[in-house]
């Protein structure tokens, strides 16, 4: 019984020293090992065999990349604000003795490190660079605090500043100075296109007498050539028929006159009334997915961490951030990530999914906070672009490819989205406004072309008119004069009963055909024709 007891306690004593002896550090951390109290070497991942009662394990660290928070604090900026401040650091152990024997609670002693150096560079600034130089600042910490923990064996990848709250009295302040920019951009705007309009009607006022003027002027030209060719062939008439009278006999003219005036009852019988008239699926990738059977090792090998290497959609969450011109805006977006190396990806970060969208919420407050609003609301894919050059190159060392990040939603405040609604339609309406004046200008200086036109034409027209009126003037005189020529030497070689026969068998027809005419008119006829006629003296001794 006793040699069986001994034996058990034996095995019991040899797996127990076994167990001591034999470590095993898993993936993504190291283990520190010391001999009597003193450091003598670091474990990496894998099995190793310490010495019984001499050796053992004191500190095990995470060699993977890891996300620090930053408490929020107040920070005091040059111009006497105060502002609560908070951040994020990524940070990676690259020396695991010295970050465990180089300093104390190294995670609190970073923040420590950071908060203080937080208050140092955002006091040295004033609110506004703050608010629009988060890169600057980003640079500078990270700058002083890589330096800062390279003795404690720590790469520090990225700080970023998580928040930055003004006091509410401040957030107000700004938000009421912007609405009042956006008011006084929109009444400027009103202005502009009222100036716009009425300089454009002016013009196009300016434009319509110009050319009216000119049309005036072309008229009036047009018509004294007119009026100056009409005296010509007047004088040339004149000249001609009193060069006939003096070369005939007066009772020649006294024909032709008293002809005329027969005829002229002849039509006057004829004469119509006058009247005015208003008168699918890809399966492939499933199938894909067996890729293969492996088999492990029994209680050797196992299986640490199970990675999804589909291509994942990460939610980041809504997050008030102020732009350059001290706006504040509501902004979330999401995330398109592959993992592309399983094991960088389970043993490079803890916590891959939160470090991912801490990341990219800082850098959304980056981005969005160097860029005033009009350009946040126009330019995302400017947004987006930057985000994913950044996210990209920051997840490279994790083994995951960041396929696309876009903004999913962008809220001003009401107050802003009001003002720029109103600064939209004053924008609008300025142009509605300069439009309408230009197509008024555009109308009244087509109108005056044609009203130039047409006093041109016209005027072209009156001038070929009075042109040929002169030459039938001129054709008339002459025929008259022929004429007269013609009745005096024929006056001169026969009687003058025969002129009146003939004026008086005219005006016996013309006034025939009054009296048939179906037309009611009121003729006044002179008692003595004799005195319309000159020497026509014959006519009252041929009606009796």
């Amino acid at each position: 019984m006793v040699p069986l007891v001994f034996s058990v306690v034996i095995v019991l004593l040899a797996l127990f020293l076994a167990m001591s002896a034999i470590k095993i550090v898993p993936q993504g951390y190291e283990y520190t090992v010391e001999r009597f109290g003193r450091y003598t070497r670091t474990l990496k991942p894998g099995i190793t065999i310490l010495m019984p009662f001499m050796e053992a394990v004191r500190r095990k660290v995470s060699v993977m990349e890891q996300v620090l928070d930053v408490p929020r604090q107040e920070v005091i900026t040059k111009d006497n604000v105060t502002v609560q401040v908070d951040a994020i650091v990524f940070i990676q152990v690259m020396d695991a003795a010295a970050a465990a024997y180089r300093v104390a609670n190294l995670n609190y002693a970073i923040g420590q490190l950071t908060m203080t150096n937080l208050r140092t560079v955002v006091g040295s600034m004033e609110l506004d660079e703050v608010l629009s130089q988060r890169d600057q600042i980003n640079t500078r910490l990270l700058t002083v605090i890589d330096e800062a923990t390279g003795p404690w064996g720590v790469k520090v990848a990225r700080i970023e500043i998580k928040d930055l709250q003004p006091p509410p009295d401040i957030t107000n302040a700004m938000a009421r100075q912007m609405k009042a920019e956006r008011e006084k951009r929109a009444v400027i705007t009103e202005a502009e296109g009222e100036r716009q309009a009425a300089v454009t009607r002016a013009e196009g006022a300016k434009q319509s007498a110009i050319l009216q003027a000119e049309g005036r002027k072309e008229a009036a030209y047009r018509d004294a050539e007119a009026r100056e060719r009409s005296a010509q062939a007047e004088a040339a008439a004149t000249k001609s028929v009193s060069d006939a009278i003096e070369a005939g006999s007066v009772n020649a003219l006294n024909y032709f006159v008293a002809q005329k005036y027969v005829e002229a009852f002849a039509k006057l019988a004829d004469s119509p009334q006058q009247r005015t008239v208003i008168v699918p699926t890809d399966m492939g990738s499933i199938a894909g997915a067996i890729a293969g059977i492996t088999i492990l090792t029994p209680f050797v090998e196992g299986v640490g961490r199970k990675i999804n290497m589909m291509e994942q959609v990460l939610d980041v969450p809504s997050q008030e951030v102020i732009t350059k011109d001290n706006v504040g805006v509501k902004v979330d977006a999401i995330i398109f990530i592959v993992v592309m190396d399983a094991a960088a990806a389970a043993y490079r970060v803890a916590r891959l999914d939160v470090a991912i969208t801490q990341l990219v919420m800082t850098n959304l407050r980056t981005v969005v906070g160097s860029m005033e609003l009009d350009e946040v609301l126009s330019q995302r894919d400017q947004i987006n672009t930057r985000l994913l050059n950044v996210i990209d190159a920051a997840t490279g060392p994790w083994g995951v490819k960041v396929a696309r990040i876009e903004i999913k939603d962008l809220q001003p405040p009401p107050d802003i989205t009001n003002a720029m609604a109103r600064q939209m339609k004053a924008e609008r309406e300025r142009r509605a406004v300069i439009t309408e004046a230009d197509g008024e200008k555009q109308a009244q200086i087509t109108r005056a072309e044609g009203a130039k036109q047409s006093a041109v034409l016209q005027a072209e027209g009156r001038r070929s008119a009075a042109f040929l009126d002169a030459e039938a003037r001129e054709r008339a005189a002459q025929a008259e004069a022929k004429a007269t020529q013609l009745v005096s030497d024929a006056i001169e070689g026969g009687s003058v009963n025969a002129i009146n026969y003939f004026i008086a068998q005219k005006y016996v027809d013309a006034f025939a055909k009054l009296a048939e005419s179906p037309h009611q008119k009121t003729v006044i006829v002179p008692a003595e024709m004799s005195a319309l006629v000159g020497s026509l003296a014959g006519i009252q001794e041929l009606v009796r």
